[in-house]
């Protein structure tokens, strides 16, 4: 399963940065193609909303956070 999330996350990239990006700009220089890539990736985590484990979709900081919130939960209760 993880292994179909990197795939996607591969295609998303692909399609919605890299495609578009070379498209339109020619980097003389690799850290402007980083400085985009990671403006994208800022972009991806923290304001692009997902639709693939939650059905109204989610940001996917709110995901992991959710997440950790559980992890840590379940954690406690183990050593307690």
């Amino acid at each position: 399963m993880l292994n179909g999330y990197c795939e996607r996350f591969q295609r998303t990239l692909l399609e919605e940065f890299y495609q578009p990006i070379f498209r339109s700009v020619i980097f003389r220089d690799l850290s402007l193609l980083q400085g985009k890539l990671n403006a994208f990736l800022e972009y991806y985590n923290f304001r692009r909303i997902h639709f693939g484990l939650q059905p109204r979709g989610a940001v996917p900081i709110d995901v992991f956070k959710a997440k950790t919130k559980i992890l840590h939960e379940r954690l406690h209760k183990l050593l307690t």
